[in-house]
């Protein structure tokens, strides 16, 4: 059985155009999980009396604390292993899947041992950006950060991490490895499970075949050679958890880059962010005590959403 996790919190509206267009693929998957990460508004009411009440498919799971993202693919990842899940396809509630996006991701014969993530394109303007920029490992382009989905094969193209936007991953390796770390809380916690796959043997792919369209996300990028870094339009608190869980990662997984690649790197962000945002000071906080952080391992939920 293939079962989806979709997590979300106070997009009532976001969440119902995401689980309809997931209801609607060529190929249904036999469960949908949706993880309410405690909502102040009347997401409940979709599946008490609303739209997809009376659809077996659908478990609605609603936690009584905001867990983040982290901790929300943690709870759903779980309950579709309980339910007898072998494949499990995620994404957050601002994701509307293609009618064939989860065709196209079985049709490339998914190995249980690796993950494949589906291109995430912006729904509005340029329709063929990615919203989450590729960088292939070999194959393709090597090194060479893809800005649009037509710069990528038309093939499985093996990456470092894939978004939890249309992540596709089997009972197997879930197993093998651990759930996300419901630690992160926000930010990240696809990018450390695709690492933890990836030190443990497995591979990680994007598959350009199968199409996730996702608000556009506003972003600063600068190409640096064959790379591309790209900061974020965060509020503060954000940028906490996306400097921090940047930092533990590497710590993690990187070794000696951590050092050479993902500290200079995260400086360099905070000199983007400062160009692309006016509150510098509320940033450069953020920055400072995501930075001291990360670097001590501290994880969790250390700087509360308003």
């Amino acid at each position: 059985m293939i079962a989806v996790v979709v997590v979300t919190r106070n997009r009532m509206q976001l969440l119902q155009r995401c689980v309809g267009a997931v209801l609607g693929q060529t190929r249904p998957p036999g469960l949908v999980v949706v993880v309410d990460n405690a909502s102040a508004d009347a997401t409940p009411t979709l599946f008490q009396e609303g739209p997809f009440a009376a659809d077996p498919r659908i478990d609605f799971l609603r936690l009584p604390d905001n867990s983040g993202g982290a901790g929300g693919f943690h709870a759903g990842m779980a309950r579709a292993l309980a339910r007898g899940a072998q494949w499990v396809w995620v994404m957050d509630d601002d994701a509307c899947p293609d009618a064939d996006a989860l065709a196209a991701l079985l049709a490339v014969g998914p190995r249980p041992d690796a993950i494949y993530g589906a291109a995430v394109l912006a729904d509005e303007g340029d329709a063929g950006e990615l919203v989450w920029p590729v960088q292939p490992l070999d194959g393709g382009s090597p090194g060479q950060t893809a800005l649009r989905n037509a710069d990528l094969p038309w093939l499985p193209v093996p990456t470092a991490n894939v978004p939890f936007l249309g992540l596709l991953v089997h009972r197997d390796l879930i197993e093998r490895i651990g759930l996300p770390d419901a630690e992160f809380f926000l930010s990240g916690d696809d990018a450390e499970f695709c690492a933890r796959a990836r030190a443990r043997g497995g591979a990680v792919f994007v598959v350009p075949a199968a199409v996730i369209r996702h608000p556009p996300v506003p972003r600063l990028c600068l190409r640096i050679g064959a790379r591309v870094v790209c900061v974020l339009r965060l509020a503060p608190w954000r940028r906490y958890y996306d400097v921090r869980n940047r930092l533990i990662i590497a710590r993690r997984y990187f070794g000696v880059r951590l050092w050479t690649e993902a500290l200079p790197g995260t400086l360099l962000r905070w000199l983007l962010t400062l160009i692309l945002q006016p509150n510098r000071l509320a940033q450069s906080r953020a920055y400072v005590k995501g930075i001291r952080d990360g670097l001590a391992g501290r994880t969790g939920r250390l700087w509360p959403p308003p």
